[in-house]
């Protein structure tokens, strides 16, 4: 329950959180919470993230010193480090602390942290990146940046969880090849 994680961190000002229930509307719902919150009003940056991803610079520098410092970027593209369930046939407490096995290679797909200034109608944020960035002032950071993405987690969650909902865009479920997935992932964890 997605809410219910983020809900405890309210009480600390580093998260707002507003709820879209309605599935498959991942960009949709993006757009939404820019505008609710004002976010080109407040911040300068804004990442796409889901709960169970973790951005994080390398060097060990906060994230937000590190965007602070970068004038010659308006995006920044950085490709997931995948991890597996490492076995977990339950949900841990942690994943970021349980969960150690992954992909040695990186996602195929970036997301992105971008300037909040990009976005001016709903279809410039996509799922994982910021349509209208000029080329000459984005930069892939793989080498700087890491995004963590914890996507199988625990057998229980693949499967009372995950195959349950379908994609971030289309609610069908195709339980066989989410099944060879999450076998896919585990498998490239080391």
């Amino acid at each position: 329950d997605t809410p219910a994680k983020i809900e405890r961190w309210q009480h600390t000002g580093r998260v707002e959180l507003v709820s879209y229930p309605e599935q498959h509307q991942q960009q949709r719902h993006y757009w939404n919470a820019f505008r609710h919150f004002a976010i080109n009003e407040r911040c300068e940056w804004v990442a796409i993230a889901d709960v169970d991803e973790f951005w994080f610079c390398k060097s060990g520098e906060t994230l937000a010193s590190y965007l602070q410092r970068d004038t010659a970027h308006d995006a920044l593209f950085v490709h997931w480090t995948n991890f597996g369930s490492g076995g977990h046939e339950r949900q841990p407490d942690s994943v970021r602390t349980s969960l150690v096995q992954h992909d040695p290679n990186l996602g195929p797909l970036p997301k992105c942290i971008f300037r909040t200034f990009l976005p001016q109608k709903e279809d410039d944020i996509e799922v994982h990146f910021i349509r209208n960035a000029s080329l000459r002032r984005a930069s892939v950071a793989d080498r700087t940046l890491q995004l963590n993405h914890y996507v199988a987690q625990s057998r229980d969650f693949w499967f009372k969880v995950k195959m349950t909902r379908g994609d971030v865009y289309y609610s069908e479920v195709d339980l066989n090849g989410l099944a060879a997935r999450f076998q896919q992932v585990n498998d490239a964890s080391t």
